[in-house]
């Protein structure tokens, strides 16, 4: 494998760094948006129940495998900050965006780039709740996952999906092709 700056892997293309393999989505404000090719663990988006990613306990998932690729060189230097909108598909936002350097996609980048994502053997995550408490009257227990043929659905937080985490890279990054 080869070496080259991470800007110059195709959409759609697979390249690897910090021992994983990742696929390039697009530029995101000068850097790489990019999603780990498949899924890495299996677990509930949160075993309450509650779709907000914020506190949803899928959330010390991301932060776990966040650690493990610093173990193979990646640091908050080489990981920026990946924002992410909560806004629920009702339109909703009370539960706002934040900051992880590990995240899920949301339902709008899956829809964005699903025609460059490649499908898994199971069903996987995204970050954004159907709906929040405020609309159902607390009952703000489903989130958005894709299924094996690429399709979206929601489905029951407690249930164990896909851990599939998306990044922010340097454009300039290092990585093989």
């Amino acid at each position: 494998m080869k070496q080259m700056e991470l800007r110059k892997i195709p959409y759609g293309e697979t390249f690897s760094v910090f021992g994983d393999t990742f696929v390039a989505l697009d530029l995101v404000d000068g850097n790489v948006l990019a999603i780990r090719k498949e899924i890495w663990k299996s677990a509930p988006f949160d075993t309450s129940g509650v779709n907000n990613l914020r506190t949803a306990s899928i959330a010390a998932h991301l932060v776990e495998y966040f650690l493990g690729l610093c173990k193979q060189g990646a640091s908050e230097d080489t990981v920026a900050m990946n924002t992410i909108d909560l806004k629920a598909t009702d339109g909703t936002r009370e539960y706002g965006a934040f900051g992880m350097r590990a995240a899920l996609l949301t339902l709008e980048q899956y829809g964005k780039y699903q025609h460059i994502i490649p499908n898994v053997d199971s069903w996987w995550w995204l970050a954004t709740p159907c709906w929040t408490p405020a609309q159902k009257g607390g009952a703000a227990t489903y989130a958005w996952s894709v299924d094996t043929s690429g399709s979206c659905s929601n489905y029951y937080c407690t249930g164990a999906y896909g851990v599939r985490p998306a990044f922010i890279l340097p454009s300039t990054l290092l990585v093989s092709d």
